[in-house]
């Protein structure tokens, strides 16, 4: 008998759309912070899994990519700002979540192409004022600054600078699987999911209160894949991954692609 096809999608406002569609009318959906998926998947307690491209860099010789099922934004949406202390002159501390590692990388990545700053990462959980309390910049997560009611410091947005550097949308998962491990059959739900949740955020309007969808992207293959690959070369160049790693792609009618 065949094992059960479990896959992991982060808890994440992003994400949901896509575990939605697959919860209706796909396999097993396990939802969790991003860290403890990635774990699950490399410990082969998932099928496939929702990695950001970080996570997918750790394994790369393992995991094969599921073409066009991906999630993206572009241009300014708060959901990943930085906020700077008044009393700062340089930025030697940034306070974030550890459990947003991705995100971490993003804003060192920034960091050091804007300011020219490599900063100690200290982890905290929030709320704002106490992280700029401990450090000079604060990473929040998820466009709120953690409900503190305090006057709003300065800040900048990282999906919106992210796209002044490269000129891509930043790219927050995209689906991977041990090779051969998921059945075909199931990849087309994911991609199907992805479609879906495409559609469904162009079809809202953009006053309705689910209209925070309409700032990602499910289906933008060339654009994410471009944006990823160079994620990586810039999270190599700045010293926080060891190599630029290769994207292979699940082997399931998928035409030629230039490496």
């Amino acid at each position: 008998m065949r094992e059960p096809v479990v896959v992991g999608i982060p808890s994440s406002a992003w994400a949901e759309p896509v575990a939605r569609r697959l919860a209706e009318h796909g396999p097993t959906v396990l939802t969790d912070v991003p860290a403890l998926i990635a774990r699950t998947l490399r410990e082969g307690g998932l099928s496939a899994a929702l990695l950001a491209p970080s996570d997918y860099a750790r394994d790369s010789s393992a995991y094969r990519i599921i073409p066009e099922a991906a999630v993206s934004s572009a241009g300014p949406s708060g959901a990943i700002r930085l906020y700077f202390s008044s009393r700062a002159r340089t930025i030697t501390r940034l306070a974030a979540n550890p459990s947003s590692s991705c995100e971490i990388i993003l804003a060192r990545i920034l960091l050091a192409e804007e300011f020219d700053s490599a900063p100690q990462i200290i982890p905290h959980p929030g709320p704002l004022g106490a992280m700029l309390e401990t450090a000079e910049a604060a990473l929040v997560v998820g466009g709120s600054s953690s409900g503190t009611g305090e006057p709003a410091a300065e800040s900048l947005d990282l999906i919106e600078a992210w796209q002044e550097l490269t000129d891509l949308p930043f790219v927050y998962g995209i689906w991977c699987a041990y090779e051969r491990a998921l059945p075909e059959a199931e990849a087309r739900r994911i991609q199907a999911a992805h479609r879906e949740a495409q559609a469904e955020a162009e079809g809202l309007p953009e006053a309705s209160p689910e209209a925070s969808a309409a700032l990602y992207q499910y289906s933008a293959q060339s654009l994410q894949e471009e944006s990823v690959r160079e994620f990586l070369h810039y999270a190599y160049y700045h010293g926080i991954l060891p190599d630029v790693p290769e994207l292979e792609y699940y082997p399931f009618g998928v035409s030629d692609r230039s490496r």
